[in-house]
């Protein structure tokens, strides 16, 4: 596993820099706005959509962004579905891709999968890295695991903790899940009978996977047609297979 290791370590190097570099916005490209035609002006005013300088974000690169915003989320509900039935790899697999994206959740249970041994052997040193690195993208669970370990160590690594947290991981998608029911339902108004208590969190009962709307393939910049990275062309949510419920 030290191949493994020193592969996450660079990632979390990596990541740690992105805010710098976000910060200093040097890589974010712009280009002339088209709303103002560059000139920053909207008749006396200044242009709302530029700010008056006469620049824009690059609308290409705002559509990369919330593309690879929606996959993160995609493989982040993958993760936790795969927790919840034991398939340590496959969750430990997809939040490692989700993390790659800047996905601060990914970064929490990247570092729970460190702290228990699920998908990758106990090292509690990688484990607090990754919480440390949520808690700075702004992951409410990781700043608390780290305020947890700093009062009372790490979670023991048995298989008996490693079940309390997969019940408490499907107690918690389940109530998402209630909620985002009733909140439609309630929208919709729809009667209780209507409610499906079960419904899986990441598609809200579908069935159909949330970044291809079910269609199994996106579009790029240049018209050409691929297969959906989250569902590989099936078009079927990959947290509930499809059946629309976590089982």
């Amino acid at each position: 596993m030290k191949k493994l290791y020193s592969k996450l370590q660079i990632l979390l190097c990596l990541l740690l820099m992105l805010p710098l570099a976000s910060h200093a916005q040097k890589n974010i490209p712009k280009v002339t706005c088209i709303y103002c035609g560059g000139t920053g002006r909207a008749g006396y005013a200044s242009c709302l959509f530029c700010g008056g300088s006469g620049l824009m974000v690059d609308p290409q690169y705002q559509n990369q962004k919330a593309y690879e915003y929606g996959k993160a989320l995609g493989l982040c509900g993958k993760g936790q579905a795969a927790l919840v039935h034991g398939n340590y790899k496959e969750a430990f697999d997809a939040f490692e891709e989700a993390m790659k994206l800047e996905n601060a959740e990914a970064m929490f249970f990247i570092g729970v999968c460190c702290e228990l041994g699920m998908g990758v052997n106990v090292n509690h040193e990688l484990a607090k890295e990754c919480y440390s690195l949520g808690s700075q993208y702004g992951n409410i669970n990781a700043k608390q695991a780290i305020e947890r370990i700093n009062q009372n160590g790490f979670w023991p690594a048995t298989d008996q903790t490693r079940q309390n947290f997969r019940n408490a991981l499907k107690i918690q998608i389940e109530i998402q899940g209630n909620a985002a029911m009733m909140n439609r339902n309630f929208n919709s108004n729809q009667s209780n009978s209507t409610k499906d208590y079960g419904a899986c969190p990441n598609c809200h009962g579908t069935g159909k996977c949330t970044m291809c709307a079910g269609r199994g393939e996106w579009k790029d910049y240049n018209g050409r047609y691929h297969d959906c990275s989250i569902c590989h062309g099936g078009g079927q949510c990959p947290s509930c297979h499809g059946s629309g419920r976590l089982r």
